[in-house]
């Protein structure tokens, strides 16, 4: 018990700095809104960009790049390096991603 009394206040650390975590995410960059990053990994699941933020990053799903559900042809990923813009569909905190789309029907302007 007396170990248990010990790790409670640590748990409880880690749950404010995750909902903070969160907040300043949704502050800096709320959904809906067009971010640039640069491309500095490939993964088969999706792309992972660098943001003008020290801890998070961009995140675009092979779901979120074209509009049709097709196969789809990775050497059609951008390079590293290059620049692309994304509209912010979500959030991860635990992981410090931030979810984009490049959709074109998502991010055609209103």
């Amino acid at each position: 018990m007396a170990l248990f009394l010990l790790f409670q206040p640590i748990i409880r650390i880690n749950y404010l700095n995750m909902k903070s975590k969160i907040e300043e995410m949704k502050e800096l960059y709320p959904i809906g809104s067009i971010i640039e990053g640069e491309v500095y990994m490939l993964v088969p699941f999706g792309i992972f960009l660098k943001i003008d933020h020290p801890t998070f990053m961009g995140l675009i799903e092979i779901i979120d790049i074209k509009d049709k559900q097709e196969l789809f042809d990775y050497s059609s990923f951008p390079p590293i390096a290059s620049k692309i813009k994304g509209r912010v569909m979500g959030y991860q905190p635990d992981n410090n991603q931030i979810y984009l789309s490049v959709k074109p029907s998502i991010m055609e302007d209103n």
